[in-house]
């Protein structure tokens, strides 16, 4: 009887310990993807920039006066610790997680600590949205409740600018149905090749551009993330589909690859279409 009831009693603590797929409830929403490296550079806002060494711990951040204010920190440059969280979640309250499912980010500086909403407010600033995926590898945006909801953005800086770049969107064999624009930088000088859909490859266009040019390149890369993408390479098996070759090189010489066959990595469409249009004007003013 006693060997039956202490068999009984493992069982019910090695049921608690996740022997049998146990787990506790209200725990954080976990990805079915690899977790993402931790931030590192520098993410500037309006009111003041953030920046971390990557090691997913430390940051040195540099708030004016107002945003110290609504965070509850000390304004100016100060070096701290930093985690993001679940947001409270009962009854464990709120735990460490990934940043791309966080709701909150902590700070601590000597021996204060703050808790910040993460979020993105509409333009009314009557709704905003929190939780996955509103901070990514180059954006962390603070969110707060002040007479309506407002969002402070922390959008990482490229201090390195783009050396190279080259996209190509093929569809089928034939060359000439390939869109294909690159930019190359020589001695200082910027140069874009732009041959759209259906135009002959010795039609492509060839010419300087300025530094304007280069500057909605980047803004673009950012804002779709596309540091994310690195080493995406993903095909389907398919006869004469759609492909994308993306490659960029910073002059710090950091490469950025990817590719994909009938497979496309997530926020493709919005950010090829920009690319149509930013080099597609160019083309069609030069005609």
């Amino acid at each position: 009887m006693k060997r039956a009831f202490l068999f009984l009693m493992i069982l019910f603590l090695c049921a608690g310990c996740g022997l049998f797929g146990w787990e506790p409830e209200n725990i954080p929403y976990e990805p079915n993807t690899p977790a993402p490296g931790p931030h590192k550079g520098i993410y500037v806002s309006e009111h003041g920039i953030m920046e971390f060494g990557g090691d997913g711990e430390h940051l040195t951040y540099d708030f004016d006066e107002e945003l110290a204010g609504l965070v509850g920190l000390p304004a100016g440059k100060k070096e701290g610790t930093y985690v993001f969280l679940s947001g409270d979640l009962p009854p464990h309250g709120s735990m460490p997680v990934r940043y791309d499912t966080a709701h909150e980010l902590q700070i601590v500086v000597g021996e204060q600590s703050a808790v910040i909403d993460l979020g993105l407010a509409s333009e009314d600033g009557k709704t905003a949205s929190s939780g996955v995926g509103n901070v990514t590898s180059t954006r962390i945006p603070m969110l707060f409740r002040n007479g309506g909801l407002f969002s402070v953005v922390f959008r990482k800086e490229i201090r390195n600018s783009v050396e190279s770049f080259f996209f190509s969107e093929s569809n089928g064999s034939d060359y000439d149905r390939w869109a294909v624009y690159e930019l190359k930088r020589e001695e200082g000088v910027y140069t874009v090749t732009a041959k759209p859909e259906g135009v002959k490859e010795e039609n492509a266009l060839i010419t300087e551009v300025d530094d304007d040019f280069v500057a909605r390149l980047e803004t673009i890369l950012i804002d779709h993330d596309i540091e994310s993408w690195n080493g995406y390479n993903e095909s389907a098996d398919v006869m004469d589909g759609i492909g994308f070759v993306l490659r960029v090189i910073l002059t710090d010489e950091t490469k950025l690859e990817a590719s994909g066959y009938m497979e496309w990595p997530k926020g493709y469409n919005p950010f090829a279409g920009e690319i149509y249009k930013l080099f597609g004007d160019i083309y069609e003013e030069n005609q």
